[in-house]
């Protein structure tokens, strides 16, 4: 699971604990400034070369890719000093994306849960 600590800034966005802004909408009943965590299912997110036109964009570095059988996880270095993992199905293709190499996690917004942090 990607999971991201943050507070909601006055631009109603996210800002992690590490200090990486997450373009993600804030839900409208949490305040500005509420703690709150950010999870995206590694399934529902994707690798791209180029930034994303749309929805969650992370630009990072992948550190290592893991084949797990009938799928791969890539796990990424991202800017801001978070990490993020991207799980592909392995259908016996060319990896896309070998360890050193840049890459965006990318995700629709609809796969982004920003959940109140408890207190």
């Amino acid at each position: 699971m990607n999971f991201f600590s943050g507070h909601v800034t006055p631009e109603r966005t996210i800002r992690t604990d590490k200090g990486l802004t997450i373009a993600v909408p804030a839900p409208a009943e949490v305040a500005t400034g509420a703690a709150v965590n950010v999870a995206v299912r590694p399934e529902r997110t994707r690798l791209s070369r180029d930034k994303p036109q749309s929805g969650l964009a992370l630009r990072g570095t992948v550190r290592q890719v893991l084949y797990l059988g009938s799928t791969r996880e890539f796990h990424l270095d991202l800017d801001g000093g978070e990490r993020g993992i991207v799980e592909m199905p392995n259908d016996g293709s060319a990896v896309p994306f070998a360890a050193g190499e840049s890459a965006w996690l990318a995700a629709a917004f609809e796969n982004c849960l920003v959940i109140p942090a408890r207190s």
